[in-house]
This record gives C-alpha cells, sequence and structure tokens, in this order.
C-alpha cells in the first residue's frame, strides 16, 4: 500500500509540473508543453524521481510558477550536453522554448548511439 500511495504522490507531482505550463501560466495546450513534459521526464529518468517530489503536491502548485525551472541536482555528474538539452526543455516561456525540430538537431541527440 505505502508503494502505490509514493507511487500516486510521484504522478500527481509530475501532473503538476505538467499542467504548470496549461493553467498556472494559462499558456493552453500545444507541442510545447510536450517538450516540457519531456526535460521533467528526463530528469525523472536519470535521478529515478521527478522534480519536487519530496514536497507535498499543494506545496509543488505554488513553487513551480514562483521558482526558476527544475534542473538535476547534481549536474556535474552528467554531461553538459545532457544539461543542457534538459534546460532547452525546461523554458517557462513557450515561446522561447526548444521545438521538437530544435532538439532533434541538439548535440545530445545526435550523439545517441542506437
Amino acid at each position: 500500500i505505502i508503494a502505490c500511495i509514493r507511487l500516486v504522490i510521484i504522478y500527481t507531482i509530475l501532473l503538476f509540473n505538467v499542467l504548470f505550463n496549461f493553467f498556472l501560466l494559462g499558456n493552453g495546450y500545444d507541442c510545447s508543453a510536450d517538450i516540457w513534459s519531456l526535460g521533467i521526464t528526463c530528469i525523472e529518468m536519470y535521478e529515478g524521481k521527478p522534480p519536487y517530489s519530496d514536497i507535498h503536491p499543494m506545496r509543488v502548485i505554488f513553487m513551480i510558477p514562483a521558482k526558476q525551472p527544475p534542473t538535476l541536482k547534481d549536474p556535474n555528474s552528467c554531461s553538459t550536453q545532457f544539461v543542457e538539452f534538459i534546460s532547452k526543455c525546461l523554458v517557462k516561456d513557450p515561446k522561447n522554448r526548444a521545438s521538437a525540430s530544435d532538439l532533434l538537431q541538439h548535440e545530445f541527440i545526435k550523439n545517441c548511439k542506437s
């Protein structure tokens, strides 16, 4: 039961990170919201949990618009290309956020081995 509760909390926080773009900033939904989600997912995959997962979800709702975008806890533990890729995904203003086409040309993606 505790594992299920923990999973619900983690996904609730992830959802708040995604909804941040739509409602809290009034941007609506478009492809740039998916780019934001990609950045959050990159952090979650690398660190094993989404940003702010150690903070109560109700507090996170108010933190996201007021704080800088989330980053890796230890950016020196991975490549600068990965850190830069995430930062391009997590630009608060969707008009300035990288597009999917831009990200496909990023060095992090180009250097990935298939």
